[in-house]
């Protein structure tokens, strides 16, 4: 029987959904007999299960509520990625891209906050808000910090755009434990490495006021992050931002230059995005 609530959960079969769990409320907190070992409310997430399992139906939203409602652990640990902090719900969800494709992924994550997910982690160390970063989805780290995501690195802050909190850590020097970024990856940005990586993260995130403040204290805005070798306008470029893209032109940006994971151009980072208008605005400029 959870096989099939799992193919209600994954195919947005409410009605069947609600049937089960009401036959069979123990359904709530069983477990797959996979080796991921993964909650119902796991396959909402649409990531660390199975490949041909990882779906997201146009009513997600509606699916994860009702599990919620009847009492799924909101973060609940399976063993992906060797297991942790990295495979609740939320933090699987925060890096998943076919709730991205299909258009509700930030409304997701909100839900399972209202589920009583963590929004700082079971470990509070950020990790939701460091996977929405690291994957780029700049929707999903403003609703983490609109239900209260604290900035413990200066990445976080720049990308939430909390400028009097960066500031203080800009003043605190190089050497002070915000200026450390590590990734889902477990790849580490200290000192100017974090600086760079954080006016990535503003200018993915759209925050205009945090990347002015980065460069105003010197952060090159043609730095190569640890992060796909990406550089300040290919982040701007993804996010869609024309105010942040001209800024970084207007402080000497190179359109030119390629990242070293896709070799794409920001334009093709743009277009990737379906950003065309400012793809364009990126062709004129590398012209």
């Amino acid at each position: 029987m959870f096989d099939a609530a799992v193919r209600a959960v994954i195919d947005g079969d409410s009605a069947t959904l609600r049937s089960l769990l009401g036959d069979r409320p123990d359904l709530i907190r069983a477990r797959s007999t996979s080796e991921h070992g993964s909650t119902l409310l796991h396959y909402v997430s649409a990531n660390g299960i199975e490949d041909e399992l990882q779906r997201t139906p146009a009513n997600a939203v509606e699916i994860a509520e009702i599990l919620l409602e009847v009492g799924a652990e909101a973060d609940a640990l399976q063993g992906t990625y060797d297991g942790g902090w990295t495979s609740t719900p939320l933090a699987l969800l925060c890096s998943s891209g076919h709730p991205h494709e299909r258009g509700n992924h930030a409304e997701l994550v909100e839900a399972l906050i209202r589920g009583g997910a963590a929004v700082n982690g079971i470990d509070g160390d950020g990790c939701p808000l460091n996977t929405a970063l690291s994957f780029r989805y700049p929707a999903v780290v403003a609703v983490l910090g609109r239900h209260g995501a604290r900035p413990a690195n200066v990445v976080d802050a720049a990308a939430l755009g909390a400028l009097d909190r960066l500031r203080e850590m800009l003043d605190a020097g190089p050497e002070d434990p915000t200026q450390r970024f590590v990734d889902p990856f477990r790849h580490v940005a200290e000192g100017s490495q974090a600086l760079e990586l954080a006016l990535g993260k503003a200018c993915l995130c759209g925050q205009l006021g945090a990347a002015s403040l980065l460069i105003e204290r010197g952060v090159d805005v043609d730095a190569v992050t640890i992060q796909h070798g990406a550089r300040p306008i290919h982040e701007a470029a993804h996010g869609g931002s024309v105010e942040l893209t001209r800024l970084l032109l207007d402080h000497g940006a190179d359109t030119t230059k390629r990242d070293t994971f896709w070799n794409g151009l920001p334009a093709d980072w743009a277009r990737a995005r379906g950003h065309l208008e400012l793809c364009d605005t990126l062709r004129n400029e590398s012209e």
